[in-house]
């Protein structure tokens, strides 16, 4: 492996402490929060039918088993 040290602080020295950040738009940042509203939406319909399958579940339960009295 070359040792890259001196390419670094070469490049140190020449270095001015600005930094330039190239930003482009090209939608991505507007497909991504439509994405993120998209799954937002899909966990919440989620979130709701696990709320129906509780209550389902708590009425099966608590309903009477008809078959146990025939067996007793």
């Amino acid at each position: 492996m070359r040792d890259r040290l001196p390419d670094l602080t070469a490049c140190r020295k020449n270095d001015d402490g600005g930094t330039t950040v190239v930003v482009e738009k090209d939608h991505f940042m507007d497909d991504f929060f439509h994405q993120v509203e998209e799954i937002r939406n899909s966990i919440a319909k989620i979130a709701q039918y696990v709320e129906e399958v509780k209550k389902n579940h708590s009425i099966i339960l608590s309903a009477p088993n008809p078959e146990e009295k025939k067996k007793k």
